[in-house]
């Protein structure tokens, strides 16, 4: 989704103002999914006075399922106790079928929540003047409010798309699996996770101009693209010696989440924390080598080179599930048949109660060096809003090539994304939230803001 730019990425000089506004592509149509909402925290020994330097990172259950695993782009290349110990932790929260965690940009900092998405490497949102670009948590990021921003003005400074010469800007754009996508120009400007800004620095970013589809709709501002790309948040926070190394973790949980630079979310993990090898060369994904998959005990009987074809098995928190290929759908359902009895596998509907979901086969993993993540039924099975008793199963069997382990696969693990070390690990985390009761809890997010928040915290 990058362009051929390249750049110092230091910044320097005068404030630039913001370009001319980009030409306006036709929109396309709008997502028509009615929208399901929900909220809640991560209870991993959330206590009622938070550190002022974490901030939410949440997640809102919804029927837009998000691919948000980038596409390459024409356009764009022609044209636990003590959880919260540092200002590397940031909460999370739930959007629109997706993970979002707060960010402070600008001079003085202004407020932009952005998806965590480890399936492509941008970080854009809505800047004053988008067209078309929807309603969402926050207003747009100010230009004009901030005194550090600066559009980027210099070809040699064009780092993540591609100069344009007559308009003398540096022209994004990217595309997603969904089929959404969005427009920018290039900027740079102060920018942290958290309320505390230790990690504050100088961060290149999409200034969107205009979105399309589920960008418009969605919850959350914008997107934080944190694949294996050099230009991803953790790798330049590494680089300019803010991080003693290169990782960060996300701990999911239907509610919300925990986000952490520099090493594990958690500090206690029910399963010592497991390393697998990430695959090298393969488009910056975070890529697995998937060797087997069981439902309860009976393995899915296909070849192991089904998990490896195309893009092979990737772990991206921006997809809200789990896709697996259509090479192996049969041998999933026969052993899902084996599994429950004459249930057939599907994606329908289904009517149960809680004790027939708690029933059903866990969904288990093998990776290389015999590393297995587990997925519970309630997990996988989705509870439908306002549907007492009826259940979505949300592991899809119609990928192409090669698999997609989203949000709901990581979700009650801490995982571990460590580039830097080549591998990412998996830690079974102590507790998951129950979405059942809303008591209020107020916030200090930063100096000048305060939130008040209902979180669900009853521990399932």
């Amino acid at each position: 989704g990058s362009g051929s730019g390249s750049g110092s990425g230091s910044g320097s000089g005068a404030r630039a103002r913001a370009p001319n506004p980009l030409p306006m592509p036709r929109a396309a149509a709008g997502s028509s999914l009615r929208l399901r909402l929900g909220l809640g925290l991560l209870g991993l020994g959330l206590r009622l006075g938070l550190a002022a330097d974490s901030v939410p990172l949440q997640y809102r259950d919804a029927p837009q399922r998000r691919r948000t695993a980038e596409v390459p782009d024409a356009s764009a290349a022609g044209t636990s106790d003590d959880v919260f110990e540092s200002s590397s932790d940031a909460l999370m929260h739930q959007g629109f079928g997706t993970h979002y965690v707060n960010a402070w940009v600008g001079t003085p900092p202004q407020r932009v929540a952005l998806i965590v998405d480890t399936g492509s490497h941008m970080t854009a949102f809505p800047c004053t003047g988008c067209k078309g670009c929807g309603s969402h948590v926050d207003p747009y990021f100010d230009i004009e409010a901030s005194s550090t921003f600066e559009a980027i003005a210099d070809r040699q400074e064009c780092e993540l798309g591609n100069w344009r010469e007559l308009r003398g800007d540096c022209f994004m754009s990217q595309r997603y699996v969904e089929g959404s996508r969005w427009y920018a120009f290039e900027a740079r400007d102060t920018l942290y996770i958290g309320a505390n800004d230790s990690l504050a620095m100088a961060f290149n970013f999409g200034c969107q101009m205009h979105e399309t589809r589920l960008f418009v709709t969605q919850l959350a501002d914008g997107i934080l693209g944190m694949n294996r790309h050099p230009n991803t948040l953790d790798s330049q926070l590494a680089a300019k010696g803010l991080l003693p190394e290169r990782s960060f973790a996300l701990c999911l949980s239907l509610g919300g989440g925990l986000m952490k630079f520099g090493g594990p979310a958690v500090h206690t993990h029910q399963e010592d924390m497991q390393y697998i090898s990430l695959v090298e060369g393969n488009n910056n994904f975070y890529t697995v080598q998937l060797e087997a998959v069981y439902i309860g005990d009976h393995k899915v009987q296909t070849n192991a080179t089904t998990w490896s074809t195309g893009k092979g098995t990737i772990v991206d928190s921006g997809t809200t599930d789990t896709y697996l290929p259509r090479a192996g759908a049969d041998a999933f359902r026969q052993a899902w048949k084996a599994a429950v009895g004459s249930d057939s596998y599907s994606n329908k509907p289904v009517r149960r109660t809680l004790h027939q979901i708690a029933a059903l086969p866990a969904v288990t993993f093998e990776f290389e060096g015999g590393v297995r993540v587990v997925m519970p039924p309630e997990v996988y099975m989705e509870r439908r809003k306002n549907a007492q008793h009826m259940y979505v199963p949300r592991i899809y069997l119609d990928e192409h090539q090669g698999a997609v382990l989203g949000a709901n696969f990581m979700q009650g693990h801490d995982v571990h994304f460590d580039p830097g070390s080549g591998r990412i690990g998996f830690g079974k985390k102590p507790t998951i939230l129950a979405l059942t009761r809303t008591p209020t809890l107020t916030l200090t997010l930063a100096p000048t803001l305060t939130r008040t928040l209902t979180p669900a915290l009853t521990l399932a």
